[in-house]
């Protein structure tokens, strides 16, 4: 004989698999925010250099990733920031390498020596080598900030709910980030 379901306890399981097929959903969408994020998008207000406009600058980079025992990055980008960064579009959530980017700043290469350069191709290379570029934290700012806005930008009140404890981490992450790269 068939028991009688109790309404309530109805209630409660519908309840409980709305609110699962919810996080689920913003779960999931952050995730494919983090591999989007991944990514290299273009660099419109970079300009792109290969071995053939500037071999001596290719030979540097070269000589620096032979000496780090690492591949040199794919795309080399002279930018207008005082800076110098890596990135890498890695595959299966960086398990698998994948094609490499350098940007140097056109302000910094013009006050740097030789020995200086190698010093900071060292350094860049020591990114590639630790596996910096290979996971979330990889593309540090560029997928954090990323990633927040699609939880910002979430349609419901869940996304904002897992989102915020993600944003606190991004905010601490971006925190000591600024005060390394000082």
């Amino acid at each position: 004989m068939a028991r009688p379901t109790d309404p309530a306890r109805r209630t409660n399981a519908g309840t409980l698999l709305a609110v699962s097929v919810l996080l689920a959903i913003a779960i999931l969408r952050g995730f494919y925010a983090f591999i989007q994020a991944g990514r290299l998008s273009p660099l419109p207000h970079a300009l792109p250099v290969t071995p053939h406009d500037q071999p001596e600058l290719w030979a540097q980079i070269q000589a620096a990733a032979e000496v780090t025992g690492q591949r040199p990055p794919d795309e080399l980008y002279l930018v207008a920031e005082a800076n110098a960064w890596v990135a890498e579009q890695s595959r299966l959530l960086g398990l698998l390498p994948g094609r490499r980017r350098m940007l140097l700043g056109l302000p910094m290469l013009d006050g740097l020596t030789v020995p200086q350069l190698r010093a900071v191709l060292a350094h860049e290379f020591g990114h590639y080598a630790n596996l910096d570029t290979r996971l979330g934290a990889m593309r540090g700012q560029e997928a954090l900030l990323h990633t927040v806005e699609v939880f910002a930008q979430g349609s419901t009140s869940l996304h904002h709910t897992i989102g915020n404890p993600y944003v606190g981490y991004a905010r601490m992450f971006l925190e000591d980030h600024v005060a390394l790269s000082m």
